[in-house]
């Protein structure tokens, strides 16, 4: 009798699955958003419902797709539900990449990133920035120059010249 305890809850479990699927993809991105997810370190948060995504659910037709999958329309933005909708799972996938053509054969690439100073294309995948490695070392260099400058006109005010 103790044995079917664990198969009444997967079954429950099941027929919850299927009753209610738009609960999973809630769960799948409110936990993207936690300070451990993919997202939270960016600070994008999930503030959707249930009852939003069960309406996106239906909106969007995503029980007619083969594997739908949340998608934010503004990826830098948070999960709210006019930024929300289900597509397919393959198309979110190559959302941010690019195809070139060698040849006769297609090449997935990921979209480049360009520098916003230099707009070379030498930018480091480690972290977000927004300018090349050189680039950053030269505008560090004029901000200190900046800084600089400002503490030696300061100190000529002060000293009344």
């Amino acid at each position: 009798m103790d044995r079917d305890i664990p198969a009444e809850r997967r079954r429950y479990k099941e027929k919850l699955r299927r009753e209610r699927p738009w609960v999973r993809f809630y769960r799948y991105a409110r936990n993207r958003c936690t300070k451990k997810g993919a997202y939270g370190y960016k600070g994008i948060e999930c503030l959707l419902t249930v009852e939003e995504v069960k309406t996106l659910w239906f909106r969007d037709k995503a029980s007619l797709m083969e594997m739908p999958s949340i998608d934010r329309v503004d990826n830098s933005s948070d999960y709210y539900f006019d930024n929300c909708r289900f597509i397919e799972r393959n198309k979110n996938l190559l959302k941010g990449l690019t195809i070139d053509r060698i040849g006769n054969k297609k090449v997935l690439k990921k979209k480049e990133r360009r520098c916003q100073y230099c707009k070379c294309r030498f930018m480091s995948a480690a972290h977000n920035a927004k300018y090349c490695d050189f680039c950053r070392a030269i505008t560090l260099r004029e901000i200190k120059r900046a800084i600089d400058a400002k503490r030696r006109l300061k100190k000529r005010g002060a000293n009344g010249l």
